[in-house]
């Protein structure tokens, strides 16, 4: 396990104790109060390949994906962005973005054949916990776990892959994204960002403008998929409920 201890730059950033109840203490998703950093020349940078992104079909989905993630996955997420965490724009063929933390991503967004795929990283500490040592079949086959990683998150890690709109009921999962957190986390402990000049301010921007918009969406998609789940049930949405 990957894990740092010791006072780290970080820390000066995002106190120990703020760390500690972000990581620990279940809350409502809300807004975010910090500021978010200012940088027109990153800005005007990928203005162009952000233009183009916002063509593509699946441009909304995986926007509600990524405003998802920021707000359920990263700590603090205007205060740490751009030094411990980028958001990239169309990097290569067929990706739409990755978010990276310290020398990794964390969140890779594919087009295969038009349907959006969302390959997570993750800490299986918690899943363990929880689950027990099963816990790989927990998902079910409609996921793909594989032991895929990079050397940055250490031997507590594990990959997951899963298509729309599972990727966006995974990340309503509080163990998972507990999951996600931890490893976000820990690497953010590590050092800040290697790649902030790969960074699509405007991206990020609408990203949020999405997950806000479309919220209450995210919740009659968990209805719908735990009816279709478990039809006996009365359906409810799991993982964190609020308003932003």
């Amino acid at each position: 396990m990957s894990v740092v201890h010791g006072e780290r730059q970080f820390d000066k950033l995002v106190t120990p104790e703020e760390q500690e109840h972000w990581l620990t203490v279940w809350e409502e998703v809300g807004s975010d109060p910090d500021p978010r950093p200012v940088d027109e020349d990153l800005r005007r940078r990928f203005r162009r390949r952000f233009t183009t992104f916002m063509k593509q079909p699946n441009a909304e989905d995986a926007l509600w994906i990524l405003g998802l993630y920021l707000t359920m996955a990263i700590p603090f997420p205007n205060r740490t962005e751009l030094t411990f965490w980028s958001m990239s724009c169309l990097p290569q063929p067929g990706v739409c973005s990755r978010v990276n933390i310290n020398m990794q991503e964390v969140l890779t967004l594919r087009d295969d054949g038009g349907l959006l795929i969302a390959y997570f990283h993750l800490a299986k500490s918690p899943l363990e916990r929880e689950w027990g040592p099963g816990w790989r079949d927990t998902f079910g086959g409609a996921f793909m776990v594989t032991d895929h990683y990079w050397k940055p998150g250490g031997g507590d890690r594990f990959q997951l892959v899963a298509p729309l709109p599972l990727a966006l009921a995974i990340l309503t999962e509080q163990v998972v994204q507990e999951a996600m957190m931890t490893l976000n986390l820990r690497l953010m402990r590590k050092g800040p960002t290697y790649y902030s000049t790969s960074h699509c301010i405007d991206l990020v921007t609408e990203a949020h403008a999405v997950r806000e918009r479309r919220w209450d969406d995210l919740k009659d998609l968990l209805e719908l998929l735990h009816a279709l789940d478990d039809p006996d049930e009365d359906a409810s949405p799991a993982g964190r409920e609020s308003t932003p």
